[in-house]
Order: structure tokens, then C-alpha cells, then sequence
């Protein structure tokens, strides 16, 4: 069990990584979210507990008023404006809402999980042709598979 010291610094930092999250081109989006489904739950669990507090209504999707609700809870006021944009940066999917990957994504701590396996495990997702290499057109073509299409 955490202390209450330890529980608000945990709620600092993934609120610090939401909105550190700006920004984020997306193809780091991409691999953060290929990263995320790679972690055993048991790893997670603190993060889960985040997402659960914040997903008020149970749907396993944060949307903006529920955002925005936690947030004044912790005294740290954004606007709608702010919030929204918040969302926005996060949703990978553009479903204007946050799913629980795309919380993981905004939130872990890629140091603390990243792994030779996994990393090698991302990039042969880039490396369409398997040949050792990532080129503009294998990223194109593997953002296209995951339903993402850049230019």
C-alpha cells in the first residue's frame, strides 16, 4: 500500500507527463503506443489505478470534462481550451477522447520499461521490408497499417 506522500507525488508526475505529452511527433506516438501494449499489466498497476480515477464514468476513455474535473481537484485550473488541446495531443486515434494505451503512452516511464526486445520489437514494426533499415517509405507504409496516414 502507498503512502498518501507517495500517491500525490505519482498524481504530480503523470499529470506533469499528460501535459509534457505536447508536442510528441507522431511517430513517437506510434511506437510509445506499440511500447505500452508490450508491458505485463502487473507492471502497470499504478498507472491503471490513474486512468480508473480519472475515467469518472467507468467507459475506459477520459474524456475532456472528466480531465478537467481531476485537474481542479488537484488545484491545477486549465481552461476548456486547455484541456481539449490536452486531449488532443493524446489521441493518438483522433476519437477526441483518451484510451487507456493512449494514457500508458502519455504517462509511463519509457526509461523505466523500454528494453533491448522491445525497441527491436518496434522497429521490426517500421521495418516493412526486413531488411535491417527504416526508410521514409517503410514509415509510411507502417503508419498506413495502423491506420495513420502522413505525409
Amino acid at each position: 500500500m502507498r503512502s498518501a506522500q507517495e500517491s500525490a507525488q505519482l498524481d504530480a508526475d503523470v499529470l506533469n507527463r499528460l501535459k509534457s505529452f505536447k508536442g510528441v511527433s507522431t511517430l513517437r506516438k506510434a511506437a510509445l503506443n506499440m511500447m505500452v501494449k508490450m508491458i505485463d499489466d502487473s507492471e502497470l498497476e499504478d498507472l491503471k489505478e490513474k486512468f480508473r480515477e480519472i475515467d469518472e464514468d467507468g467507459t475506459g476513455m477520459i474524456k475532456a470534462n472528466e480531465l478537467a474535473n481531476v485537474l481542479r481537484k488537484r488545484d491545477l485550473n486549465m481552461s476548456n481550451k486547455e484541456v481539449q488541446d490536452l486531449i488532443d495531443e493524446i489521441d493518438y486515434h483522433g476519437n477526441g477522447m483518451i484510451n487507456y494505451t493512449e494514457f500508458l503512452a502519455a504517462t509511463v516511464s519509457i526509461n523505466k520499461f523500454m528494453s533491448e526486445d522491445r525497441l527491436r520489437a518496434i522497429f521490426s514494426q517500421f521495418d516493412t521490408n526486413n531488411n535491417g533499415f527504416i526508410t521514409e517509405e517503410n514509415i509510411y507504409l507502417a503508419m498506413e497499417k495502423m491506420g495513420h496516414n502522413i505525409s
